[in-house]
């Protein structure tokens, strides 16, 4: 499921879609890795478990494409429960320039 063993507390919403939501959170890995520069500030990519058919999808493109510098890194994911709920959880490079959208309508003003 995930690389290795991955803590992160949530800390604020930076977006919804029809897919679920994406969640700023602070990292810590646990393990023989804990030193990996990948601790710090993530994304989380979290949907209900029973609606998150599309998470699972990306994660398996995500996961043949890990070596592309391209794209933001895909670190895992796992599962946890809140308030009884089942929710799937992608654990993917935080892009603190925003969104690809973002990027096209600061570099094309006329879009």
């Amino acid at each position: 499921m995930a690389h290795d063993m991955m803590k992160w507390s949530k800390i604020e919403v930076l977006g919804k879609g029809s897919y679920g939501t994406v969640f700023l959170a602070i990292a810590n890995r646990v393990g023989s890795d804990f030193s990996s520069p990948f601790s710090g500030l993530i994304a989380i990519k979290s949907a209900v478990f029973q609606n998150s058919l599309s998470l699972q999808k990306e994660a398996k493109i995500l996961q043949d494409l890990v070596d592309c510098l391209e794209i933001v890194h895909y670190f895992g994911n796992n599962l946890s429960i809140e308030s009884g709920v089942g929710f799937y959880n992608l654990q993917l490079e935080y892009a603190s320039e925003g969104t690809l959208e973002d990027l096209i309508k600061k570099t094309y003003h006329d879009l």
